[in-house]
Formats: structure tokens, sequence, C-alpha cells
């Protein structure tokens, strides 16, 4: 498994953002439909992860995108809302890509 250390401060703004059921988007600026915040692990072998908080049209969402060296995705977790800390777990053949997000 791999760590993902992420700045307390940054966890605290979206975590608190992704509890939101509903944003008005024009008050607090932010876009619609965007990738608001990003963070990438790499592997070993040049595989990499990316950390997201996404926007859509009433709330935020996040997820974790896994790439193949070349930048291909490869995966993708299912969209949640809940926070950002802890395992997200993609099982591929020949290695584990299983990324712990934690407090930095």
């Amino acid at each position: 498994m791999k760590q993902m250390v992420v700045d307390a401060k940054q966890l605290d703004f979206w975590n608190k953002w992704l509890k939101e059921s509903e944003i008005d988007f024009d008050k607090v600026d932010f876009p619609y439909d965007a990738t608001l915040f990003c963070q990438t692990v790499e592997f070993d072998d040049g595989t990499f992860a990316d950390l997201k908080v996404c926007s859509g049209q009433t709330n935020l969402w996040c997820e974790m995108v896994w790439f193949d060296k070349e930048g291909n995705e490869i995966a993708c977790s299912d969209a949640c809302a809940d926070e950002l800390e802890g395992e997200w777990e993609y099982p591929l053949d020949g290695g584990d890509y299983n990324v712990e997000v934690v407090r930095g």
C-alpha cells in the first residue's frame, strides 16, 4: 500500500465541503463540473494515482483515478461524497496499487 500524505488544512477544507448536500457554487466561487483539488502519488513501477475533489451541479464528490506509466486511465473508484482520508483500493494483476490517504 502506498501512502499519500495530504496537508491537514487541505483535508479539513475539502472534507467540510464534501459533507454539504447542496452548495451554492456562485456564492462560494466554485466552478461547476470541474476538478477543484488533485494530488498524485506514484508507484514504484511508474504507474500513478490521482486523488480528486470534483464539483457537479449541486455538490462536491471525490474519487481516486489510477493511470498506467503513459498516463492512460486504467481504473477509477466509485464517486463518493464522504471524506478523503482512508484506504482507496484497486486490485490490479501484477501489483498492489492501493493508496492510504493520511493527514500530514
